[in-house]
């Protein structure tokens, strides 16, 4: 009973948001949003969200050799930003070879 209060009036001062993923009241700082759509849920389920198919991800990245990650809302591209800071460490390699090769080829002569 004490804990519903004390959610009830966290909500009132607007320090919690219910995340749109997990439905759970967050504290506002733990909220984190993709730049190019707004989207935007807690911490946790944009570890969850990363890693729930990290495989596809991964084979995704590999064939097309470009950073072609989606928001978990609508097809828009996530940012590596955020995917840097809450992807799973494989995915976080393959995005660090990614980058490493557009850097190589911004400075190949024509």
């Amino acid at each position: 009973y004490v804990l519903s209060g004390i959610n009830t009036a966290m909500r009132r001062l607007r320090l919690t948001e219910e995340c749109q993923l997990c439905c759970e009241d967050v504290f506002f700082l733990r909220f984190h949003r993709n730049a190019s759509c707004e989207h935007r849920c807690c911490a946790i389920c944009w570890r969850h969200f990363l890693a729930a198919n990290e495989t596809g991800s991964l084979r995704r990245l590999r064939q097309t050799r470009a950073f072609t990650l989606s928001c978990w809302g609508c097809d828009a591209r996530l940012d590596r930003p955020l995917v840097r800071r809450f992807a799973p460490p494989q995915l976080r390699l393959c995005i660090d070879h990614l980058e490493a090769r557009e850097r190589l080829i911004e400075r190949a002569p024509p």
